[in-house]
C-alpha cells in the first residue's frame, strides 16, 4: 500500500513539474525575436482611444442632429440651428448631404441611395456643401475631399 502511495505521488509530482517546466521562464526562445510588446500595445491602446473617441463623437453628432431636426419639428418652432443641404441625387449611390451648425459647433450627415442608414461626419461648411452638388461626380468628391478630411475617425471604419 506505501508503495502505491509512492508511486502516485511521484506520478503527481511529475505531470506537475512538467507542467511548470512547459512555462518555466528560463526556457529559450517563447518568445519569437520579432515580437515588440511595446508597440503592440500602443497600437492597441491607440485603437482603443480611437473607438472611444469615434464612439463620442457619433453620440454627440447624434444629439445635434435630433436638436437642430428633430425637436424644432416635435415642437413647431423655428430650429435654433444653421441648416445647409446639398442634393446630391445626380449620383448614383448618394443622395443627399445635410449640415447644422449651433453656436459655432456642428456635424454633417450623408444620405445614401437605398439606404436607410445615417452616416455622420465633422461639420462640412456651406461653400464646399455647394462644391459637392455642384461636382460632376459627388462620388468621386466624397472619396477625395469628404471622406479623407471630415471622417468622424481615421481609424474606425464607419463611413461608406
Amino acid at each position: 500500500m506505501n508503495f502505491l502511495k509512492t508511486l502516485f505521488t511521484l506520478i503527481f509530482l511529475f505531470n506537475f513539474s512538467s507542467l511548470f517546466a512547459q512555462i518555466s521562464p528560463y526556457q529559450q526562445n517563447i518568445i519569437t525575436p520579432d515580437y515588440k510588446p511595446f508597440e503592440y500595445n500602443t497600437q492597441l491602446a491607440t485603437q482603443v482611444l480611437a473607438q472611444k473617441q469615434f464612439n463620442f463623437h457619433l453620440q454627440e453628432a447624434r444629439n445635434y442632429a435630433d436638436f437642430c431636426l428633430l425637436e424644432p419639428e416635435l415642437t413647431k418652432k423655428k430650429s435654433p440651428c444653421i441648416l445647409n443641404v446639398a442634393d446630391l441625387e445626380h449620383s448614383s449611390w448618394l443622395m443627399a448631404a445635410g449640415s447644422f451648425l449651433y453656436k459655432g459647433k456642428g456635424y454633417s450627415s450623408i444620405f445614401l441611395k437605398g439606404n436607410n442608414k445615417t452616416y455622420y461626419f465633422h461639420y462640412i461648411p456651406p461653400k464646399l456643401l455647394r462644391m459637392w452638388e455642384n461636382s460632376s461626380s459627388p462620388g468621386q468628391f466624397y472619396h477625395n475631399i469628404i471622406k479623407p478630411k471630415y471622417s468622424l475617425s481615421n481609424y474606425i471604419k464607419y463611413s461608406p
